[in-house]
């Protein structure tokens, strides 16, 4: 199996694993610090995954399809995990749920 896409395959599951035990640890077992230290590790995976694929190209693999996935991916979560240019959160997206969750904690 190609590198890269294990790498996307366990991004993703890292990702959904970290946003429901974060809504999990506020809503329902009633630990907010828990909570906002793994809906703030989200953006990591995007880390790991950007890191895996520098690696392995700078290690001389020709790039294939899975390399432009990987880069699909990134720029995926970036444009959609963004304040809009006018500052205010939209709400659908991880960033809007997440900026919700911690103005009611606070």
């Amino acid at each position: 199996m190609n590198p890269i896409f294990l790498a996307i395959i366990l991004g993703e599951v890292a990702f959904w694993m970290f946003l429901a035990l974060g809504l999990l640890c506020r809503y329902v077992w009633k630990k907010e610090k828990l909570s906002l230290v793994l809906l703030a590790a989200t953006p990591l995976i995007d880390l790991f995954l950007l890191g895996v694929t520098f690696i392995d190209l700078s290690t001389g693999t020709k790039p294939t399809f899975f390399h432009g996935l990987s880069a699909a991916y990134i720029a995926f979560s970036i444009v959609y995990s963004t304040k809009p240019s006018s500052g205010q959160t939209n709400g659908r997206t991880i960033n809007g749920i997440t900026v919700r969750f911690l103005r009611k904690s606070v």
